[in-house]
């Protein structure tokens, strides 16, 4: 059905087709239509002029009917103009819509990995325009990163989105990841020297920490001390107590983004102050003239002090005993004579100390004596006896080894004492002597001798005088009556026998 109006105006009546709305085919930015014809009422006779213009997203014009035209999408008003023989101008207008429902095409780029800028916690990414696509024109492109943005580290999502003039959209996404490559920058301290200070073995060192240069932020410091100091920790080893000897200081940085680097450095702390040792003191051994050497024990030093430790012990020995060694000399064989034991104590650092004893092993000779010869001497006049002198007993051997001189006398003489027995009574008779000499150890020598002492002095007999008595009668005799005679002698005589 379609209206009919009726104008009693001049020209020609015209019936416009009603406004038109489709969708663009795919790939089209419009679409060819037909359909759109006019129609003209009254003679066609009169008919002088036809044509039609097009306005909006499709401009132009031409004669006749407009169908068959290519109409860009968007809203185009088309005008129908018709003008008679007369000059009379009659017109009609409708709209022709055509839809573009067809999305835009955006193609994003492959994900993207990208290192930081040198001394950058960042990345100027670039990358290639992603491809774009559209059946009418070039849509507008909008994105939340563009080639060339600063990225932080880590990964970002790009989107690209695309809009046509119809409002049909399209978008895509691509990561960005940025990675920081770079380790930290450190700056150790130079290898460094101390002393120690006195009774302590070592020293406290400070201001050994290290310089960081990092582009994105540190982590973690993490120090280790190996060496003559054993120690881990955080941050700074500045304030710790080195033991003398060479320390390594290692630091280990990582970063927030688990790139690591590593600086070493040495701290050599010198020990100056020698170890003191105290030795025992002189040792003096008596031994006996059998005895070639003597093991001796507690000859230890009385002493070693050292801050730092541990001490090596050598001994060196001069004299009768010629040897060298570890440690002590307690246990060793010392031979007879002196010996010069010399201990030296070196600590770690090579400092030393020593001190010096001596060891005596003397030797106690057996007692060398000579006793006279035997002899025989004559008792003296109106003496049983006599008293001896040149008796003495003759000691040869060292007096300092020689110990107390005893005798013992047996026989016609008996007795003991001390010394020698010279100026002693000896008896008529003969009396044998023994000395017995003994050395500061108690061995004892003895020897023996006698002494014979001869009585050749006659005893002396006093008889009474003669003597004349009467016969008894009638007897061949008398009893006499005499006193008894007198003997005399220097030694005990036997009785006298009458005869």
């Amino acid at each position: 059905t379609f209206n009919v109006f009726v104008d009693e105006a001049p020209g020609l009546p015209l019936m416009c087709p009603d406004d038109t709305t489709l969708v663009a085919p795919i790939g089209l930015c419009g679409d060819t239509i037909f359909g759109l014809d006019v129609t003209i009422f009254g003679d066609s006779a009169s008919l002088d002029t036809f044509y039609h213009t097009l306005s909006g997203a499709t401009t132009g014009s031409g004669d006749g009917h407009v169908s068959g035209t290519f109409f860009n999408v968007g809203t185009t008003s088309v005008t129908y103009i018709v003008i008679d023989v007369l000059g009379n101008e009659t017109s009609c207008s409708f709209q022709v819509v055509v839809l573009d429902e067809e999305d835009p095409v955006v193609d994003c780029p492959d994900d993207l990995t990208v290192g930081t800028e040198d001394d950058a916690c960042f990345a100027i990414a670039s990358w290639a325009d992603p491809a774009i696509s559209d059946n009418c024109g070039m849509p507008m492109v909008n994105a939340n990163f563009l080639p060339g943005d600063t990225l932080p580290v880590g990964t970002s999502v790009v989107t690209y989105v695309v809009s046509d003039g119809s409002g049909n959209i399209d978008q895509c996404s691509f990561t960005v990841t940025v990675n920081d490559d770079q380790a930290p920058a450190l700056t150790c301290p130079s290898a460094d020297t101390v002393y120690s200070a006195f009774d302590v073995c070592g020293d406290t060192i400070q201001n050994i920490g290290i310089l960081v240069d990092e582009n994105c932020g540190v982590a973690s410091i993490e120090y280790t001390l190996s060496g003559a100091t054993s120690a881990m920790g955080n941050d700074d080893a500045s304030g710790t107590f080195f033991t003398a000897g060479v320390t390594t200081v290692s630091y280990l940085v990582t970063d927030v983004n688990g790139n690591v680097n590593d600086c070493q450095f040495d701290i050599s702390v010198l020990d100056t102050f020698p170890p003191m040792v105290e030795c025992p003191p002189d040792v003096t051994v008596q031994v006996v003239d059998t005895v070639t050497s003597v093991s001796i024990n507690k000859l230890e030093p009385i002493s070693i002090t050292d801050a730092c430790g541990p001490i090596d012990l050598t001994f060196v020995t001069t004299g009768a005993t010629d040897t060298s060694g570890m440690g002590s000399v307690s246990g060793l064989p010392f031979n007879a004579g002196t010996t010069v034991v010399t201990y030296v104590a070196t600590d770690p650092s090579g400092n030393g100390d020593s001190c010096m004893f001596e060891v005596v092993i003397d030797v106690v000779e057996q007692p060398v004596i000579e006793c006279p010869a035997d002899m025989t001497l004559y008792a003296g006049d109106d003496s049983c006896g006599l008293t001896v002198n040149g008796i003495g007993v003759v000691v040869t051997s060292d007096p300092n080894d020689t110990g107390d001189t005893t005798f013992i006398l047996s026989g016609a003489t008996s007795g003991s004492g001390s010394g020698n027995a010279n100026g002693l009574f000896f008896e008529v008779g003969t009396t044998n002597v023994e000395y017995q000499v003994s050395n500061i150890l108690g061995q004892e020598t003895s020897c023996t001798f006698s002494v014979t002492v001869l009585d050749t002095i006659s005893p002396n007999l006093f008889c009474p005088p003669p003597i004349s008595v009467d016969g008894l009668p009638d007897t061949c005799g008398a009893f006499v009556t005499f006193n008894t005679p007198i003997a005399l002698d220097n030694c005990a005589l036997d009785p006298v026998v009458c005869s």
